[in-house]
């Protein structure tokens, strides 16, 4: 499919430079690719040699990056005491001087000016094309939910801090904390067992699914509760999918949010939950876009929950802050205007959701933004 993008790209815009960054791990998957459909007209230029890099440098970034737009940029940054003794500003160092300044700055307007001296300097280079098909959706209301912990909640959340090394470690036990105090051992029984980076296991998944307190209801798996993991097959995935997006009965649909990032159709949907922080803001927009994409006939709800005074919390402000990042690059006419690199604060009371106005819910709810 990007082959065959680029093909007809270039055929509009023969003067585009297009670039796929890919893992080296999948290289000489794309290079057999590209010999098995004769694409001629497309360079495939290897990174990881010194050759392929000089020729992808020269072949995608214009000189001109090098000259003033650099200069320029430099110019806008802040520059700690440190680094002012530096006499020359090499690529890493400007790339680390920009990164800290959109990261750390406490100065937005500082940063909305690097922002658009980076979007002017790859102008040339970058070509953003927005989904039209989305503007015919119902719409989407993305809030940011941020929860009360629990007292029991909080004194696991101060062990974590003061004991555990890793932001690694602090994010995989956190995650269950935020949840349920007692996953927290489940979770240190699976990072024992060689189980990296998973906080429950597939089948630990599915034992809690099928342990869930819906009697008073009568919901059963399979008929109101589906679920797709990463160990569901090609034809389970399908099967959940059709049964969750037609049948009258279904009611809730549990998924692991990579394994619902791609290649997956929610569109029966129309209230997402989001349950972990990812540093990478595109896994969670994948995910709301299973639901919220052609097909959808209601509005679409998020809701990310996240623990206030937490780990968790700063991990998600840092999460927005590169979305806010990437929304003002590209479409900087739109999202501009933000100034303050901030959410917009909510008032529970008057956000226009009657499950969240509900009183029984509000009483748990610290903060509420919409994004």
């Amino acid at each position: 499919m990007i082959i065959s993008f680029m093909q007809s790209f270039l055929a509009q815009c023969p003067e585009g430079r297009p670039l796929v960054v890919l893992p080296k791990a999948i290289l000489s998957t794309w290079k057999r690719e590209f010999q098995r459909w004769q694409v001629e007209d497309i360079p495939l230029l290897d990174f990881y040699s010194g050759q392929g890099r000089e020729q992808a440098s020269a072949a995608c970034c214009p000189k001109t990056v090098e000259g003033a737009e650099k200069r320029r940029i430099l110019s806008r940054v802040q520059v700690s005491g440190a680094r002012k003794q530096l006499k020359g500003i090499g690529d890493g160092n400007f790339y680390e001087l920009v990164e800290e300044t959109l990261q750390q700055d406490d100065d937005p307007r500082r940063k909305g000016m690097v922002i658009k001296d980076l979007r002017e300097m790859t102008s040339k280079v970058l070509h953003y094309y927005k989904e039209i098909s989305w503007m015919s959706l119902p719409g989407l209301v993305d809030f940011t939910v941020l929860l009360n912990l629990t007292a029991k909640q909080k004194v696991e959340v101060d062990k974590l801090r003061r004991f555990e090394k890793t932001k690694f470690k602090r994010s995989s036990l956190g995650s269950a904390v935020y949840l349920h105090p007692k996953l927290k051992q489940l979770s240190e029984k699976n990072t024992a067992s060689g189980e990296k980076g998973a906080l429950v296991s597939d089948d630990k998944v599915d034992e809690f699914i099928g342990k869930i307190d819906v009697k008073d209801g009568g919901w059963t798996v399979g008929r109101e509760i589906f679920m797709i993991s990463g160990e569901s097959s090609a034809e389970q995935r399908d099967w959940s999918m059709d049964k969750f997006n037609n049948s009258s009965e279904a009611r809730v649909l549990f998924g692991s949010i990579k394994a619902c990032g791609e290649g997956i159709s929610l569109v029966g949907a129309s209230r997402i939950i989001i349950l972990d922080v990812h540093l990478n803001p595109s896994v969670s927009r994948q995910a709301v876009g299973r639901a919220f994409r052609p097909g959808q006939e209601k509005k679409v709800f998020t809701y990310r929950l996240v623990a206030a005074e937490s780990p968790e919390e700063q991990d998600h402000s840092t999460c927005f802050k590169k979305e806010l990042i990437a929304k003002r690059w590209f479409e900087w006419n739109e999202y501009s205007g933000l100034q303050n690199f901030e959410m917009e604060a909510v008032d529970i009371k008057d956000c226009g959701d009657d499950f969240l106005e509900s009183p029984v819910l509000a009483e748990d709810v610290k903060f509420l933004h919409r994004r």
